[in-house]
């Protein structure tokens, strides 16, 4: 089904330094491939025409095992609007949406989570994802990328449009029609995609996070979710 009108775009990429000391693969030095694909408590979230793809995808990481906190679009704009005064007090102005690293911060100063880690390259994040839990993707958005086809296929294609947070909440190898896929799930809503989620090869994810990517994720969560 058709999104009636285009999702906006409103990721900011940051690349802060420091974020190389708090390397997944520190956590996780062997890099693994096998099925796991994490089911959420509350799925899909709507951010609307909302900028807020932050807010919403680091809702749905909450939303996700082995947290499953009981989330909904207030949570995510909640987190959203944190992410914003946190981007501004540390001098990144923007006119709306908000970066990752600001996100997770936002996250963890809300108690949702005491610390994460950064995912370099597909191989962290796959490993991350199948022995650990979703991550939180930041990636460049093509204009081919609105609407997956049918079977839930997204693939890259046209020009890039522009910035865009998702979560990362499966990995399916040698899947039967599309071989090697992330299985991601948006905030674009329930018509979006397959109940709001899709399956991004994995060479097309490989490509973006060479580009702007970057990837996130929670390391710990309390023993009693929300």
């Amino acid at each position: 089904m058709t999104t009636p009108n285009r999702p906006v775009l409103d990721v900011h990429f940051h690349k802060d330094p420091q974020s190389r000391s708090f390397a997944s693969r520190t956590l996780l030095p062997a890099t693994a491939r096998f099925k796991r694909v994490w089911t959420t408590r509350r799925v899909p979230l709507d951010q609307g025409q909302e900028g807020a793809c932050v807010g919403f995808s680091c809702a749905g990481e909450l939303a996700a095992k082995p947290a499953a906190y009981d989330v909904d679009d207030s949570t995510a704009l909640k987190i959203y609007s944190a992410a914003r005064s946190i981007d501004a007090s540390e001098g990144r102005i923007y006119d709306s949406g908000a970066t990752v690293l600001a996100g997770m911060k936002a996250c963890q100063r809300a108690k949702y989570f005491s610390k994460y880690v950064w995912c370099f390259g597909i191989d962290d994040t796959i490993n991350w994802i199948v022995r650990r839990g979703p991550v939180v993707l930041g990636i460049n958005w093509y204009e081919g990328m609105f609407e997956p086809n049918a079977e839930g296929l997204l693939r890259i294609s046209g020009g890039i449009a522009g910035g865009h947070a998702i979560l990362a909440n499966g990995f399916w190898p040698a899947h039967p029609k599309f071989g090697d896929v992330l299985v991601l799930t948006n905030s674009w809503g329930r018509d979006w995609g397959i109940n709001g989620r899709c399956y991004l090869p994995v060479e097309d994810a490989t490509r973006l996070l060479k580009e702007d990517g970057e990837v996130a994720a929670p390391t710990d969560f309390p023993i009693i979710a929300r």
